[in-house]
């Protein structure tokens, strides 16, 4: 037994080392088309490293007739939805097989699907600390913070050219996520680990206001809805005055800070309501939607193939992705392979509720930590609406651990 939970001690560690590096955003901050190339390999290569590592460690406790048995159905779509991406891949109209951008993408592609089983068998055979994973992205994201403000307001730091990523969307995706991974910790039933909590969300909501992005804040809005209807399961009245008082304060804050025009979220509403069509209230993304459907034209069924937009005749050089997951799906898989994806991610979401959504007692529910893991998907999953969350490596690998975290069995 001793040796078991000091092995499940290490995974522990070496999934929130891998969380937190992940987390920096670490890549070439010059384009979006650059930090794409350069963070997806480095972040391709952190992920084969643990992989490896925790398949080493799994296979001998693997059972695969328990596995298939549990997981047919899933197994069996998740297979099939892989050989649809291969096909579209190698028979896009847009590029030949050998194209290294599109490899890039595929690669990708790939990674994540292998990242997500070797997770999910680990989380299932061993009693994983995810409150150290949580602690890791509240740790990662906060250094990102004071590395955003220290780039823009401190020119000598400015000069040292770190390669961590500053681009404002992103920045905002990942506080609003932090934000997620955060409300689970104030299930836990230490105090200190409440206030941490607490003082994460305070932080990176007035955050995500200063950095304007306005999807993250609906994601944002969408946990703290979801927060309010579970604060009686909480128990802690000092935790919900410490909240709400802080929210408070921050308020009052930001009437300052807005007088002071720092705050860029005011003026994105601005920007919003000055719109005078759908479009430009989109950012012009209803005709980059109307584009891409323009270029599927005899290419629904498996679509143009990975990465396929970037080679789409006539393309506004800066948008390297569709800024919606579904439209982007159907770019780079067709009608099957975004049917397969969305299946797979509709079993996840049920299984995830039967395991973890408690048992109805006298209309009680019983929840527990990995519920922020199914805040911080549909957060991501609300924003991919209008954003690039599918696309990017360090969004589409937080999903992927939400998604693990609410799929793996619950072992308290």
């Amino acid at each position: 037994m001793h040796i078991q939970n000091n092995l499940e001690s290490k995974i522990s560690m070496l999934v929130a080392i891998f969380i937190f590096f992940i987390g920096l955003g670490i890549g070439a901050t010059d384009t979006d088309l650059k930090y794409w190339i350069s963070s997806t390999w480095f972040a391709t290569y952190a992920e084969w490293f643990i992989i490896i590592i925790l398949s080493l460690i799994n296979y001998p406790h693997m059972q695969f007739t328990y596995l298939y048995r549990n997981n047919s159905l899933t197994i069996l779509l998740s297979l099939l939805w892989i050989v649809v991406v291969l096909a579209s891949y190698l028979l896009s109209p847009f590029y030949s097989w050998n194209n290294p951008l599109a490899l890039i993408r595929l690669t990708e592609i790939l990674t994540h699907f292998s990242l997500f089983w070797v997770l999910y068998l680990t989380m299932s055979h061993f009693k994983i600390n995810i409150k150290l994973i949580y602690f890791a992205i509240i740790l990662s994201t906060f250094i990102n913070m004071l590395h955003y403000i220290l780039f823009h307001y401190f020119d000598a730091y400015a000069q040292l050219h770190i390669p961590i990523d500053v681009n404002i969307r992103r920045l905002g995706y990942q506080a609003m996520v932090t934000i997620a991974f955060s409300v689970g910790l104030l299930f836990s039933p230490l105090r200190t680990d409440k206030y941490i909590a607490s003082i994460s969300i305070i932080v990176m909501f007035a955050f995500v206001l200063c950095l304007g992005g306005r999807a993250s804040m609906v994601g944002i809005l969408l946990i703290l809805i979801v927060f309010l209807l579970l604060l009686r399961y909480i128990h802690t009245l000092h935790l919900t005055l410490l909240f709400f008082s802080g929210l408070l304060l921050l308020g009052l804050s930001l009437v300052y800070i807005i007088n002071l025009d720092i705050c860029t979220f005011s003026r994105a509403i601005e920007r919003t309501a000055d719109a005078t069509t759908l479009n430009s209230m989109s950012s012009s993304r209803l005709e980059l939607w109307f584009f891409v459907f323009e270029n599927l034209d005899h290419y629904w069924l498996l679509g143009t193939g990975p990465q396929s937009l970037f080679f789409y005749p006539d393309r506004n050089i800066t948008i390297i992705h569709a800024h919606n997951f579904l439209i982007q799906f159907l770019e780079e898989w067709g009608i099957l392979g975004t049917l397969l994806i969305c299946a797979l991610l509709v079993i996840a979401l049920i299984s995830g509720f039967h395991k973890h959504f408690g048992t109805i007692k006298k209309g009680m529910y019983t929840f527990n930590p990995h519920f922020a893991s199914f805040l911080a998907f549909a957060s991501l999953t609300v924003t991919a609406l209008f954003g690039g969350v599918y696309f990017f490596i360090q969004p589409s690998i937080y999903l992927i651990l939400a998604l693990v975290i609410w799929t793996s069995p619950n072992k308290r």
